[in-house]
């Protein structure tokens, strides 16, 4: 067992040099158990906040891939309803991008497609009304 400087100079202190009576082997024996068990609860803890910091980035990387599945799927919307537009109304259609690309929902954004391709006539008037956009 190699003792630091430190263990040493302090068991040199309370078991050499003192002149307290000494304690012997089981004085030693609790000195190590206790010096034993202040290193093995540090360790653990450095062993608990590493594991922590796994499962952290472990969680922080299935977040960040749901969010990027998310604005992909988004952005792949907003693309198909400015197709769209543009084929049903032209210029005009797509000036209504501005807001729409503010819609983050899939859900209200595909009502937009499908609302957009059961249009019969190309009133945008008309689809405006229909989307409250």
């Amino acid at each position: 067992m190699n003792l630091t400087d430190e263990e040493r100079d302090r068991f040199r202190k309370e078991y050499v040099d003192s002149d307290q009576p000494k304690e012997g082997l089981m004085g030693l024996r609790q000195m190590f158990y206790e010096e034993g068990r202040i290193k093995g609860i540090d360790e653990g803890r450095i062993i608990g906040i590493d594991e922590g910091r796994i499962i952290g980035i472990d969680e922080g990387k299935i977040e960040g891939i749901d969010e990027g599945i998310d604005e992909g799927i988004t952005l792949g919307l907003h693309r198909a309803i400015e197709s769209l537009l543009n084929t049903k109304f032209g210029k005009e259609g797509l000036k209504l991008m501005g807001r729409i690309r503010e819609i983050k929902d899939p859900a209200k954004l595909d009502a937009i497609m499908v609302a957009i391709g059961t249009m019969s006539n190309g009133n945008l008037h008309d689809f405006q009304k229909r989307i409250d956009v």
